[in-house]
């Protein structure tokens, strides 16, 4: 089974490279449609857009809401999003209006009643399948090939290797993937996947702390499955969301909690406020480590290297940032510590959240 995906995974590169990335393009080419739209419309008001909107919301800037069975959430989507709900038929009656269909499921169907209606529509992943640059060419790609093989090897279970192959199919080669962001999302980011071997003390890194949610989670992880928080480092760079970690930090009265505005990189640069991971824990042992650094989690990693190789830490990694994370981070990890098990989950509707397990595992 794995090696009929393993042979889309290859089709999906070839793709890449034979198109010339065609996917960057075809973004390009929906934002440059999304921003001469007179008036955006989100179809679909289900899970998926409730939980995908507070992503987009900045980048698709929408006035109208619409789904077919809008009559009973129109009260509820004013109030908590202040989109104007729309009756599809409303639709035909809006001049120059593009609707972003947002839906994990049934999107082909919509899309043909729309076409029908001669409404001019996208999908919301047309925006997102590609974060980056045209840098991602036919060359970049032929010179990534052999990684992108090699990491799906990697990893541990058949979820985690189908995961994978899906996720980059969805991001380089959408025709070929099998399965949608939705279908393979999971819960329990970070903490309560199922993959973890916790110890009966516990000493948590939060790099990209933000405002605190994940030290909450973890606090409340600690206290339901009776592990003892012993000590958290938290490190957050943005001056503003600094002060929103201090705040809610002081709330949490059962954990020794440390926190530095600095943020984490491969090499120490006091002028703005960086520091590598080896400095900023030198001495101190650690257990865990949680990264979500907005496309740092790469330099981050080399510059924690002999931390991490001293301690062994439980590790969950944000891949999602950099295309290539998906592959050159599991490799380099693996480089650090053959014995690491690699498990690798998805945890939102689109292309966010795509996150590398790496430790001792509680089940497969």
């Amino acid at each position: 089974m794995f090696e009929e995906s393993k042979k889309r995974l290859y089709e999906a590169v070839r793709y890449a490279i034979q198109s010339d990335y065609a996917v960057y393009n075809k973004q390009k080419r929906a934002c440059d449609k999304l921003a001469a739209a007179k008036d955006v419309c989100i179809f679909g008001a289900g899970r998926f857009f409730r939980e995908g909107y507070p992503y987009v919301k900045a980048l698709i800037q929408a006035k109208y809401l619409c789904d077919n069975h809008i009559d009973g959430v129109i009260a509820e989507k004013r109030n908590t999003y202040g989109l104007e709900c729309l009756h599809v038929d409303e639709l035909e009656q809006k001049e120059g209006i593009l609707v972003v269909i947002m839906l994990g499921k049934g999107y082909c169907e919509v899309k043909n009643q729309l076409d029908q209606k001669r409404i001019d529509n996208m999908y919301v992943g047309e925006l997102l399948l590609n974060m980056y640059t045209p840098r991602h060419n036919a060359a970049w790609f032929s010179a990534q090939r052999d990684d992108i093989m090699a990491a799906a090897d990697l990893f541990e279970d058949d979820r985690s290797r189908e995961n994978y192959v899906e996720i980059i199919c969805n991001r380089i080669a959408p025709h070929l993937s099998k399965k949608t962001f939705e279908e393979i999302k999971t819960e329990g980011e970070y903490f309560d996947t199922g993959v973890f071997q916790y110890l009966k003390e516990e000493i948590f890194v939060d790099i990209g702390a933000y405002t605190g949610d994940t030290i909450e989670q973890f606090c409340s992880h600690c206290q339901k499955e009776k592990i003892v928080c012993k000590q958290i480092y938290a490190y957050e760079m943005d001056a503003e969301t600094f002060e929103q970690l201090q705040e809610n930090v002081a709330k949490i009265k059962d954990c020794n909690i440390e926190i530095h505005q600095k943020g984490i990189a491969q090499k120490d640069d006091e002028a703005n406020s960086m520091l590598c991971l080896d400095r900023a824990l030198e001495g101190k042992q650690i257990t865990l480590i949680k990264m979500d650094i907005e496309g740092y989690e790469w330099g981050a990693l080399h510059g924690g290297r002999m931390i991490i190789q001293k301690w062994k830490p439980k590790m969950a990694v944000c891949l999602y940032h950099c295309l290539e994370d998906l592959w050159r981070i599991p490799i380099y990890i693996k480089q650090l510590n053959p014995e690491y098990k690699l498990y690798l989950r998805h945890h939102s509707p689109v292309v966010w959240d795509s996150v590398l397990y790496a430790g001792r595992i509680k089940q497969s």
